[in-house]
């Protein structure tokens, strides 16, 4: 076949040599099936046997295939209480039962798993009882990150809009592929289709090791190579191959394989990238939030010291508050009674977390261009002690923002730092290496490595945070139209600008100019190195950046005054009860000079 052509049929052969040469020559990023992190999770897994065509159950080191696809909206088969037993016998799945009315990706799939040699497939529509207990489905949905990972490939049904379109190619299969149908760009991940627009596919996706893609033609993805139907045969590049790998996997830009790359370290640039890309997926069911992202929560909590709470890592919190909305989703709406107003997880649409985050914590971005990488463009102090509420609000326990501690390591040249960390210096800035990671990864600050048993996801806390911050009162001076959503400008008493908000919600900007806005500060910054902050960020979104010219009018000199400024919500109230409508910055002279007066606040 030329590099442009396949045939109406999947080749078998190709994707049995596919998974050969993945399995014998891409070392343990592809190989590693994590069976002890799902045993911990699971000890017995429900799978299809695709030669006994039945339910079976097995412990939970069985190797097995998974499936990835979207369900849709129409009626469909699924496992029951009331027909798990009798799904157990065999033939209770085969085309010869007219009770199992199976839609056809799955029927497909079953095909495809024994034609492949394969003996057990786990789905979710068969193999969780639908029906079972809150706890039991609140196990496995803690658990689904790692049954993707410990497959030994997922099939992702990304043709077609439900479960019933089948998996074209497949001989058999309702559906037959047509040469229209066929892309003509190599390797390319279906990042367009309604199978990666879903948020139940998210994970699935992220978490397996190797993803067999029908998506007009069949791909292969997994940790080292991206093969697809037109390619030569990957038995020939054996020859080319490193001797080594990189300690980095090649595809990062493919949602696959995270397991081989979980840090070790809190890492807050791969968590922001997740939430951006969860939260620009939609659910048909939107009560399904939280359940959907359960398994990378599960897993990516362990990564941070402290966990996470209600999205947001307790570890870096007040950089973590400064989420924005994403410069092209232009407006977001509130999940009610879902999540809180301070958190990404209590708004529908995508949010901007990297961007937000990356002036306040170097290495959000890793731009490999020196200094950058480990020192920040501005510094950051907490100003305010944030409480989590007990269920019953009646206990508060801090928020442990430890983030700021560690960071004081790095200026103290004698500090004795935690096991494990050197101190490189650097004519540009000092940055810090962990032993027992890549050395290309460079830090502005020792982090600790965190224990995945430690914290539970939320503990047994309400989502309201209570604490006392300083609240002032300025007006809007006007709406501008950038790329960056929608900003208003802050206004002092003569009129000037002193600071500007980005708007998280379409309803809220009618009729802003003129009015007034209740805002408090939630953490201080300091500009620390101003040629960076005036090419990365002044120039490239001067509507929320525009420091230097709020603070002239109160006396700011350049080149001889520190420029700094206060992160700002604009909240709202329902009842006793502040909510977020909007982030933004005030000039920390203009700030000060309005008197603002410390009050207690209860957000929800």
């Amino acid at each position: 076949m030329t590099p442009t052509e396949t045939s109406k049929l999947v080749d078998l052969d190709r994707i049995r040599t596919w998974r050969a040469v993945c399995k014998t020559a891409h070392g343990s990023h592809c190989n590693d099936r994590y069976t002890e992190m799902l045993s911990n999770h699971l000890a017995q897994l429900t799978l299809v046997d695709v030669r006994r065509q039945c339910l079976v159950t097995l412990h939970s080191s069985t190797p097995y295939v998974a499936l990835s696809y979207v369900w849709g909206n129409g009626p469909a088969f699924r496992t029951l209480l009331s027909n798990v037993s009798d799904l157990h016998q065999p033939g209770s799945l085969s085309r010869g039962n007219p009770e199992a009315v199976i839609p056809n990706t799955i029927r497909d799939a079953i095909q495809l798993v024994e034609e492949l040699g394969e003996q057990y497939l786990w789905v979710d529509r068969l193999c969780i009882i639908q029906d079972a207990g809150a706890a039991e489905i609140e196990n496995m949905l803690k658990a689904m990150a790692c049954i993707y990972a410990s497959a030994e490939f997922t099939i992702a049904a990304a043709d077609g809009s439900d479960a019933d379109y089948g998996l074209p190619g497949i001989l058999g299969s309702s559906q037959e592929r047509s040469d229209d149908r066929i892309p003509g760009v190599y390797g390319q991940y279906p990042s367009h289709s309604r199978w990666a627009s879903r948020g139940w596919t998210f994970q699935e996706s992220l978490f397996s090791r190797r993803l067999l893609v029908f998506a007009g033609i069949v791909t292969w993805f997994c940790g080292r190579r991206v093969w697809d139907e037109r390619d030569r045969d990957p038995l020939s590049e054996q020859t080319e191959l490193e001797t080594a790998w990189p300690a980095e996997r090649q595809q990062l830009g493919v949602p696959v394989g995270m397991m081989s790359i979980l840090p070790q370290l809190p890492c807050l640039g791969r968590w922001g990238a997740l939430v951006e890309n969860y939260s620009s997926r939609s659910l048909t069911i939107e009560t399904d939030f939280d359940r959907a992202f359960a398994g990378a929560t599960q897993i990516m909590n362990g990564t941070f010291s402290r966990g996470l709470f209600y999205g947001l890592p307790e570890f870096f919190f007040d950089i973590a508050l400064l989420w924005q909305p994403e410069a092209w989703y232009l407006s977001l709406l509130r999940r009610q009674n879902i999540g809180p107003s301070w958190s990404w997880t209590g708004w529908k649409g995508q949010v901007d977390c990297c961007a937000a985050w990356d002036p306040f914590f170097a290495g959000v971005f890793k731009r490999n261009y020196g200094a950058a990488d480990w020192s920040p463009a501005t510094i950051l102090k907490p100003i305010v002690q944030f409480y989590k509420m007990g269920e019953s609000g009646a206990n508060l326990v801090p928020i442990c923002n430890d983030f700021v501690k560690f960071r004081e390591l790095r200026n103290d040249a004698d500090a004795v730092l935690p096991q494990g960390w050197r101190r490189h210096p650097d004519t540009l800035a000092d940055f810090f290496l962990y032993e027992n990671e890549d050395p290309q990864l460079q830090y502005n600050f020792p982090l600790p490595v965190a224990n995945p048993s430690e914290h539970n996801v939320n503990g047994n806390y309400s989502y309201f945070l209570q604490f006392k911050a300083p609240k002032a009162t300025l007006r809007f001076g006007g709406e501008i139209s950038t790329p960056k959503t929608f900003v208003a400008v802050l206004v002092g008493v003569d009129g000037c600008p002193v600071g500007s908000i980005t708007l998280h919600s379409f309803s809220d900007h009618a009729a802003i100019e003129g009015s007034s806005c209740e805002l408090i500060a939630i953490s201080e910054a300091e500009v620390s190195d101003l040629p960076r902050f005036e090419e990365e960020f002044w120039s490239n979104d001067p509507c929320t950046w525009d420091i230097i010219k709020w603070e002239t009018g109160y006396g700011y000199r350049q080149g001889t005054d520190i420029l700094a400024f206060y992160n700002v919500l604009w909240i709202g109230w329902d009842g006793d009860t502040a909510y977020r409508k909007g982030l933004g910055k005030v000039g920390k002279r203009a700030w000060d000079a309005l008197g603002a007066k410390e009050v207690t606040i209860t957000l929800g």
